[in-house]
């Protein structure tokens, strides 16, 4: 498949890295100085990672790279919009958009979800203590497609059981002559009132 999800980049020939360089161009002929600064620093990343391991990144490996690269913008738009930077935000929120083409398509929650089941079945966790073995084999499976900090959260054991149940109504030591709706008004009748009930 030429297309990747039909999102408009291409693999194989050029490469998601000739893509970048190509985009690069484009903008430094067209003056979008926005959009040429985002590419630089995703080049920029990219030509680290590299440097980290010694080869040519694949386009999985740029996309991993991508990836970083829009979280980071997706948390300093929430940093500056916490504190009141609409204009830096907005800059984030743009060059966030320019790179989003090249990271992976994220999963869904049940697709998560599906990861982290088999996760548990193949590592055999059952407790707490053994969930870091969970989120990396979550994370290896994923290869950049969740955020990590939505793994953990999912698997914790208050999310993996689902929403809680209603309380059930309070029990009483003695019955009542009638059926009694919740929350029930005060002060009881004096016929109740007056029933010495154990303690």
């Amino acid at each position: 498949d030429a297309q990747e999800h039909g999102r408009g980049v291409y693999v194989g020939d050029p490469t998601l890295k000739e893509q970048v360089h190509e985009q690069m161009t484009a903008a430094l002929r067209a003056g979008d100085k926005l959009r040429l600064g985002a590419l630089r620093m995703l080049a920029a990343a990219i030509t680290n990672r590299e440097k980290e391991i010694l080869h040519e990144l694949s386009d999985d490996e740029v996309r991993e790279v991508a990836g970083k690269e829009v979280k980071k913008r997706s948390e300093s738009i929430e940093a500056f919009g916490s504190a009141g930077r609409t204009e830096l935000a907005e800059k984030e929120r743009a060059e966030r958009e320019i790179l989003q083409p090249f990271a992976p398509e994220q999963l869904s929650d049940a697709e998560v979800d599906a990861l982290i089941d088999e996760a548990i079945s193949s590592t055999e966790a059952s407790s707490m203590k053994e969930m870091g073995a969970v989120m990396g084999a979550v994370m290896a499976s994923a290869k950049g497609k969740v955020d990590g900090s939505l793994v953990q959260r999912k698997v914790r054991p208050d999310d993996r059981a689902g929403a809680r149940s209603p309380p059930s109504p309070p029990s009483f030591p003695f019955p009542f002559p009638f059926p009694l709706p919740f929350p029930f008004p005060l002060p009881l009748p004096v016929s109740l009132a007056g029933s010495s009930a154990p303690t």
